[in-house]
C-alpha cells in the first residue's frame, strides 16, 4: 500500500492465507490495513539480486519491495530466483545436448 507516494505496507499470498483465511476473517470485509505487513523491509534498486535473496532468507519472507527514498519501484520474490535457476538449468542442458551432437 502506498500513501503519498511512499510504501507503507505490503499484502502477499502468505498474508491472505495466514492473517485472513486461517484467522477466519471474511475476505470481503477485512481491510488491507488490518492484515498487511506494515513498514516492510525494502531493498534499493542498486543492490544486487543476491542481496534480496539474503534478506528473504534471513527474515523468513518471500517478497522484498524495491524502493528508493521510500517510493516503491517493484517487488522481488523468491519465485524470481527459481525462474533464474530454471533458465540457467535449461541453458546448461542445451549446451550439453549441443556438445553431445558435436562429439557423436
Amino acid at each position: 500500500m502506498v500513501e503519498h507516494g511512499h510504501l507503507v505496507g505490503i499484502f502477499t499470498e502468505r498474508d491472505a492465507l495466514i492473517r485472513v483465511l486461517a484467522e477466519g476473517l471474511n475476505p470481503e470485509t477485512t481491510l488491507l490495513t488490518e492484515v498487511m505487513t506494515l513498514n516492510p523491509i525494502t531493498i534499493h534498486p542498486d543492490q544486487p539480486f543476491v542481496s534480496a535473496l539474503h534478506l528473504m532468507y534471513e527474515n523468513g519472507f518471500r517478497h522484498v519491495p524495491v524502493a528508493e527514498n521510500g517510493r516503491p519501484l517493484g517487488m522481488v520474490s523468491a519465485r524470481d530466483a527459481l525462474e533464474l535457476e530454471a533458465a540457467e538449468f535449461e541453458a546448461t542442458l542445451r549446451q550439453r545436448e549441443h556438445l553431445r551432437a558435436i562429439m557423436a
